[in-house]
C-alpha cells in the first residue's frame, strides 16, 4: 500500500472535542430514566469488536478507560481521572515516550473485585491480536509492529511495574495517545478470566459480561434494546438512574416515537425535520468526522496523472450536492470539520478548500478536462466505481457516472458491492475507483494522513521520499503548533497528485426532551449521558 494512502486510511482516531447540547442546570437526576434511540440493534458489547459510534456511544456508559472526556460546555473540553488515578510522562533520551499509571484503589468490577493494571495489559494485547482496524489506535506503542509480525502480542510495551503501575513506552511523541487510547472505547478494560470463562459467548450476552463503568447490563433484548442501571460499584452519583437504548432502525420510526413521548433523546433525525430546520439560517449540522472519497488505483487503469485529473474536473458534484443527505456538504479536503488543531482552532477552516470545484462552473470545467483528453494518446474504454451498495450513495454515484460518460464519452460501470466484497476486491487491487468512506477513531488531522492497514497497496506511489520526510519530522514534533503546520503540509500534498477524489463531509442531527441537560457529544457520533439532568 502506498505511504500516504496507509496514512490516509489509518483512521486511528478520535475527536478530543466535546460539545455540550445543553446548558448545565436543574436538578439531579435521582429515580429518573432517560429513554435513548441511538440507532438499530447491536451485535457485540465487547470493546474491541466497536464498529460504530452507536455501539462506541453504549460502551462508555458500560466501561471506563483509565481516563475521561468530560464536556465543561460549549467547545470547552476536559480530560479527567477515571480508572486511573495519576499518570506521569517521560521524553526518553532516544525519542520514545514512556507513560506510567497509578491505578485507583476505589476502580472496581460490576462484581465487587478491583481493577488492575493486569486488566489493561490483557486487554491491549488482546485487542492487537484481533483483526481489524480498532487495532490501529494501538500503533504508536513500541513493539506494535514487532507483535505483529511475530504474532508475539508481548512485543508490544505494555507491562505492570513492580509498584503495581501501568507502563507505556510510545515510539514516538503522540499527542492524541491520552484521548483516544487512553480514554477510548476500543480499548477499554476486559478481564481475562471472565472472557475466557464465557468463551465465544464473551460481549454476547448481558450474562457474559462484567463491566467497570457508571452502569452495568440488566436486561439485553436482541431486538428491542439494552437496559442499564447504575453501577452500585463505581464512582458516580450523577446522571440518571436508568438509561434505557432503544433500538429503531428507522430514523422516520425513531422520531415518531420521540414525537409521542417514548423517547427523551434520539441521535438522527429523518430528512424531513432536518430540512425543517436548514430554515432557520443559523442551524447548523453537527460534523461526523467522516470523509467519503473516491480513490483511483495508480496501478491499474489511472496510472497516468493526467487520466485522474480529467475526471476530477469532470466530477459532477453540482447534481451530486443536490442528492445529499441534508446534514451533509461537499467536501474541500481529506480533513473534515469538527477536528481541532492544538488551539481548538477548526483544521478545516483554517486550511481551506483544498479543492473546491464548485469554484468553478462544471461547463467550464469539463471543457478543461476535454482539453486534457484530447491530449492523451490512449483513453480508456471502460472504468469501474466500486461502492458498498447504499440507496443514497447510488444516487450520487449515478449522478457522477452521468457527467463523466456524457461530458468525457468514457463508459463507467457501477458497480455495488456488499462489504465484505468490498474488502476483497481492495485487498486484491481489484479496481479502478473506489469510494470509501474514512472514519475518524480520533480528534487528530493525522488519523487521516498516517500509517495504516487499508489493502489499497498502489493508490499512490510508494516513492514518495518528500511525504514520507514530511511525517518523520511531524511525529517527532514537540512543538504543538509546528505539528499543526506540518498537517497541513502534509494534506497538501495528497491532492498534488489527484490520487483522492473527496466528495463528503458527513454530518449529523440530533434532539431532545424539553428538560433534559447535560447531554456530552464528542463531534465524532459518540454522545455521553453520564451527567444528563432533568430540569422541572
Amino acid at each position: 500500500m502506498s505511504k500516504i494512502l496507509r496514512k490516509w486510511m489509518a483512521l486511528v482516531l478520535a475527536m478530543t472535542m466535546l460539545l455540550s447540547l445543553a446548558a448545565c442546570g436543574g436538578e439531579e437526576a435521582a429515580g429518573t430514566v432517560l429513554r435513548v434511540c441511538l440507532g438499530g440493534a447491536q451485535e457485540s458489547l465487547d470493546p474491541v469488536d466497536t464498529v460504530s459510534d452507536d455501539n462506541a456511544t453504549i460502551l462508555y456508559h458500560l466501561y471506563e478507560n483509565l481516563l475521561r472526556q468530560k464536556s465543561e460546555g460549549v467547545g470547552e473540553v476536559t480530560l479527567n481521572y477515571a480508572v486511573c488515578s495519576a499518570y506521569t510522562e517521560v521524553d526518553n533520551y532516544d525519542g520514545t515516550m514512556t507513560y506510567r499509571f497509578a491505578i485507583s484503589p476505589t476502580a472496581k468490577w460490576s462484581d465487587g473485585k478491583a481493577v488492575t493494571a493486569e486488566d489493561f495489559v490483557y486487554s491491549w494485547r488482546r485487542l492487537l491480536m484481533t483483526e481489524g482496524e480498532n487495532r490501529e489506535l494501538l500503533s504508536m506503542i513500541q513493539g506494535y509492529e514487532e507483535a505483529l509480525a511475530s504474532g508475539d502480542a508481548e512485543k508490544l510495551a505494555v507491562s505492570v511495574t513492580e509498584d503495581g503501575m501501568l507502563q507505556v513506552i510510545l515510539s514516538y511523541h503522540c499527542p492524541y495517545f491520552l484521548t483516544a487510547v487512553c480514554a477510548g472505547a476500543a480499548t477499554m478494560p476486559v478481564r481475562q478470566d471472565v472472557v475466557e470463562r464465557s468463551g465465544e459467548r464473551f460481549g454476547m450476552t448481558a450474562e457474559s459480561l462484567v463491566t467497570n463503568g457508571a452502569y452495568v447490563l440488566e436486561q439485553w433484548e436482541k431486538n428491542e434494546g439494552l437496559y442499564l442501571v447504575r453501577n452500585p460499584a463505581a464512582d458516580s452519583a450523577r446522571g440518571a438512574d436508568r438509561l434505557q437504548f432503544i433500538f429503531e432502525q428507522s430514523r422516520e420510526a425513531a422520531y415518531e416515537r420521540f414525537s409521542a413521548g417514548e423517547l427523551d433523546y434520539i441521535a438522527y433525525l429523518p430528512d424531513e425535520a432536518v430540512e425543517k430546520l436548514k430554515q432557520n439560517a443559523e442551524w447548523a449540522a453537527t460534523p461526523a468526522g467522516m470523509t467519503e472519497a473516491i480513490l483511483f488505483n495508480r496501478s491499474e487503469a489511472f496510472d497516468d496523472f493526467s487520466l485522474r485529473k480529467i475526471f476530477t474536473l469532470a466530477a459532477d458534484v453540482d447534481t451530486m450536492e443536490e442528492r445529499l443527505l441534508p446534514a451533509d456538504q461537499i467536501a474541500t479536503g481529506l480533513v473534515p470539520y469538527g477536528i481541532r488543531e492544538s488551539d481548538g482552532d477548526d483544521f478545516r477552516t483554517v486550511g481551506g478548500a483544498l479543492l473546491d470545484l464548485q469554484a468553478v462552473e462544471y461547463n467550464a470545467r469539463c471543457e478543461e478536462a476535454k482539453a486534457l483528453l484530447r491530449q492523451r494518446t490512449t483513453i480508456p474504454g471502460e472504468v469501474e466505481l466500486i461502492y458498498i451498495a447504499d440507496e443514497t450513495r447510488q444516487e450520487q454515484a449515478e449522478a457522477l457516472w452521468a457527467g463523466w460518460q456524457d461530458r468525457l464519452g468514457i463508459r463507467v460501470v457501477l458497480t455495488a458491492l456488499t462489504e465484505e466484497e468490498m474488502a476483497q476486491r481492495l485487498a486484491a487491487d481489484d479496481y479502478d475507483m473506489a469510494w470509501l468512506t474514512v472514519r475518524a477513531l480520533c480528534a487528530d488531522g493525522s488519523v487521516f494522513l498516517e500509517s495504516g492497514s487499508s489493502g489499497l497497496e498502489e493508490a499512490i506511489a510508494e516513492d514518495d521520499v518528500e511525504y514520507s520526510r514530511l511525517m518523520s519530522v511531524l511525529r517527532g514534533a514537540l512543538d504543538p503548533l509546528a505539528r499543526d503546520n506540518y498537517l497541513h503540509a502534509a494534506e497538501k500534498m495528497t491532492f498534488e497528485e489527484y490520487s483522492i477524489l473527496p466528495l463528503i463531509f458527513k454530518g449529523t442531527t440530533q434532539t431532545r426532551r424539553d428538560g433534559v441537560r447535560g447531554v456530552g457529544y464528542d463531534g465524532l457520533g459518540r454522545y455521553l449521558f453520564h451527567e444528563v439532568s432533568f430540569a422541572k
